[in-house]
Formats: C-alpha cells, structure tokens, sequence
C-alpha cells in the first residue's frame, strides 16, 4: 500500500516537473542571431530531450521530454479551451512506468506511453495517457487514449 501511495507521488512529481520545466520561458541568451533553414529548426538537435526519472524501491517512473525553445514566448498563454498540447517539442513527450499507477479508479497498467495536457479551462489542465507511443508530438489522437486526469489541484 505505502508503495502504490510512493509511486503515485513520483509520478505526480515527475509530471509536475515535466509541466514546469516545458511551461517555462528559455532564460539561456546566446549573441549568435543566424537563422537556420526551414528543414533544420524541425531537426532536433543533440540536448534537445530531457529526462526526469524518480525511483522508489524497485519502481521507476520516468519522462523524455523535448526541451522547447520558447525565446521569450508564454506558450501556455496561447492555449485554447480545448487544445491538446505535446508538453514540449519535436516528438511526443513519453513516460515509462515498471509499476501500475493509480489516480483515484484509474489505473495505469505499467509500460510506455505518451504524455499529452488538454486544456480544459481558464486555470484547469488535465493529463493525458496515451497508448500510441513514438510519435511526432502534434501526432495525438484521442482514440488511443487509456486515461486521462485532472490537474486542477496542481497551481500553474
């Protein structure tokens, strides 16, 4: 019991760090103002994924996640009621699970899955789980949804 109860909070934690971390502004300035060609700015380039992992006895959650380039923009500012977001860049952000997660009656079967938030209102998000994994982040289809959670609780 208290394990289930730890590997929900990793996976609470780790999504609330995926959230922030892709939510926040790019604060790193560099003097080199070239611009690059159409074909290469969809190239991810080396660095661009991140990782967060938490591990509590012998189950791990982790996250990849592509490191926006925001340049000054508030990209959860331009969000619409309704909007499906990929939580970064360039291919879907993806959680692994080696335990079942829970949220309430919904139970996350361990294994790989893409990460995706719907807003659903002024200052509500909600959590997506989705089946088809390895894809390009703007590739979201709802039908291969397993579950979804609100993140009202969370303060964005």
């Amino acid at each position: 019991m208290k394990s289930r109860h730890l590997v929900r909070l990793a996976l609470l934690t780790v999504s609330l760090f995926s959230f922030v971390v892709c939510g926040k502004k790019d604060e790193a300035q560099t003097g080199n103002t070239e611009s690059k060609p159409e074909a290469q700015a969809e190239t991810p380039a080396i660095g661009d994924r991140g990782d967060a992992s938490a591990t509590f006895g012998k189950a791990t959650v982790s996250i990849n996640y592509g490191r926006p380039k925001l340049q000054g923009r508030d990209m959860l500012a331009q969000a619409t009621d309704g909007m499906v977001w990929r939580m970064g860049m360039n291919e879907a952000t993806a959680i692994k699970t080696d335990a079942d997660l829970k949220f309430g009656a919904t139970v996350i079967p361990k294994g790989n899955y893409s990460l995706f938030m719907k807003k659903t209102g002024a200052e509500q998000w909600e959590l997506i789980f989705n089946k088809k994994t390895g894809t390009w982040g703007t590739e979201y289809s709802a039908a291969d949804d397993l579950a979804s959670r609100d993140l009202s609780f969370f303060p964005v």
